[in-house]
């Protein structure tokens, strides 16, 4: 029965993994544009006090979500994972069933208890008056619903099924932020920002249902709960310290330390730095999995050629567009959001934030992989008290230099990962596949900033900047041979044959020496590498 499960396709692994990050990055974007609409009806349908409630249902949700469950999805996915890259069916069939028998357990537990503590929360909080016991059952029902999507999340992404679990994704953002605008219009108010949770979870859980096969099950037996458990502790535990760090101690300061006008600043460039947060974020979410399995191909020195291919490659990709992004930012802040023109300070330093968690998170995943979560507990709590430290120490400066110390904590995070893998797993981290790329790309930064200073109309600005950044950048890759055409081959063949060979064309074209013979000597990034 679960031989069905093991896919059998012919795209190869880093195929596999390219178009699974092309899903899972449309798939937030798309929830973005919606999310966006839905900003701007607020504003006019919703008062900020009504919205203040809000902000404490999705802040519970996301607690209620991970807390309950104990993170043992996660460590589904993550042996579902493992049991696929060894092609061991009988293992993914008992934990399909594990999936099955916890969700039928704790998903109604996460709607029972979060039903009973949240009137208390808001009592504790000063908000006791401002909700009713119907917005508190159809924020449990939410909570029931996306702790039972996180099961079929798990078992679709430790199988791979990327392209499936992206679109699962945009139709859940899509059929529940989509009605979300018709009943606020409809004056529902915070009520139908509420019902959104339980209309995600529900379509998510069903289309992967229906699109996954046999990710439940009750026959056979059920996987040992021990190593589930041991994995799952230490991760809950530094998500209780992430949650106290992101949520309590930032807001504290905020509220106490921080002038109204220059929040609002921040707040503006926090909700701008999602839209370029949202794409790194999907091709992350595919490459857990991806380490995962690796390991039950052919442990660590397998696990170490995935390690350089997709650091690579996140660069490659991503790098450009933080610099890009944040070199233009100045021009555009003035050209479309005058009144927030400041805010492109607070943006610059989230940009460097979203760098960090280039470097951040692939170590996470190698640490998660390799079933290690104690050693990321260990690095998640030194990077919150070095972050928190740094933030009470930069409040008197402003908050510019608060959000720097903030953060500062995904450097100390990464660093204390990288460390970890160095010890413990003895893998190269990747780092020479990456530093000319990263070398590349903020070498970009220098006539960025001496444009800015000619103080220039900010049109003719962000054209010159714009223009000056993709001709350095393409140039460098070219002299110094940092991309082949077999890897941009590679990289292109995710799409359609009709698009993908005169996009394979033109790249090489662009970015290549058509007959440089470093092209040839240079190893692809995007070949499976045998151990």
């Amino acid at each position: 029965m679960a031989d069905s499960m093991i896919d059998s396709s012919s795209i190869g692994d880093k195929q596999r993994v390219i178009r699974g990050g092309v899903f899972l990055t449309l798939s937030p974007v798309a929830s973005l544009v919606l999310g966006f609409i839905i900003t701007v009806i607020i504003g006019v349908y919703i008062l900020p006090e009504e919205y203040a409630v809000f902000e404490w249902f999705n802040v519970l949700t996301s607690f209620f979500i991970t807390i309950i469950p104990f993170q043992l999805p996660s460590a589904i996915g993550r042996y579902v994972a493992v049991a696929k890259g060894a092609n061991d069916s009988d293992t993914i069939e008992q934990l399909a069933k594990s999936a099955t028998v916890l969700s039928l357990f704790l998903v109604p537990l996460s709607g029972i208890i979060s039903f009973l503590i949240t009137p208390y929360v808001f009592t504790a909080v000063g908000i006791g008056s401002s909700y009713t016991v119907v917005d508190v059952l159809i924020f449990s029902i939410g909570v029931m619903c996306m702790s039972l999507s996180s099961f079929a999340v798990s078992m679709s992404s430790g199988l791979q099924q990327f392209e499936k679990l992206g679109i699962g994704q945009f139709l859940g953002s899509l059929l529940s932020q989509g009605p979300v605008i018709v009943l606020i219009l409809l004056g529902w108010g915070i009520r139908a920002l509420i019902l959104k949770w339980a209309l995600l979870g529900i379509v998510i859980s069903i289309f992967l249902t229906l699109a996954v096969r046999r990710i439940w099950t009750l026959r056979g037996s059920l996987h040992p709960m021990r190593p589930l458990i041991e994995f799952a502790y230490p991760a809950i535990i530094a998500f209780l310290f992430a949650y106290i760090f992101n949520e309590l101690l930032i807001r504290s300061i905020f509220q106490n330390y921080v002038d109204q006008n220059e929040l609002g600043l921040y707040g503006f460039a926090v909700r701008l730095t999602t839209f370029i947060s949202a794409l790194t974020l999907g091709f992350h979410n595919a490459i857990g999995p991806h380490y995962s399995r690796a390991v039950g191909q052919g442990g660590t020195q397998a696990l170490e050629n995935e390690v350089r291919w997709t650091m690579r490659m996140s660069f490659f990709l991503f790098l450009p567009l933080i610099v890009g992004a944040t070199i233009i930012a100045p021009a555009v802040f003035e050209m479309l959001f005058p009144a927030y023109y400041w805010s492109y300070k607070y943006f610059a330093v989230l940009m460097i934030q979203l760098f960090f968690f280039l470097l951040l998170r692939p170590y996470a995943s190698v640490l998660s992989a390799l079933a290690k979560t104690k050693q990321v507990l260990s690095s998640s709590i030194v990077s919150a008290i070095a972050g928190g430290v740094l933030m009470f120490i930069f409040v008197d400066y402003g908050l510019v230099f608060v959000v720097i110390g903030y953060a500062s904590s995904g450097f100390f995070a990464a660093l204390m990962n990288a460390l970890w893998i160095r010890k413990e797993i003895a893998i190269s981290l990747g780092i020479r596949q990456i530093l000319p790329i990263t070398v590349v790309s903020f070498a970009t930064v220098i006539p960025a900033v001496l444009i800015h200073y000619l103080r220039l109309d900010p049109m003719v600005e962000l054209a010159s900047i714009a223009t000056m950044f993709i001709l350095i950048y393409i140039i460098s890759i070219r002299l110094l041979g940092l991309v082949t055409s077999n890897e941009i081959q590679k990289a292109a063949s995710f799409l359609p044959v009709r698009l993908a060979q005169p996009l394979t064309r033109t790249l090489t074209r662009v970015f290549t020496r058509m007959h440089d013979d470093k092209s040839d000597k240079l190893k692809t990034s995007f070949e499976v590498e045998t151990p």
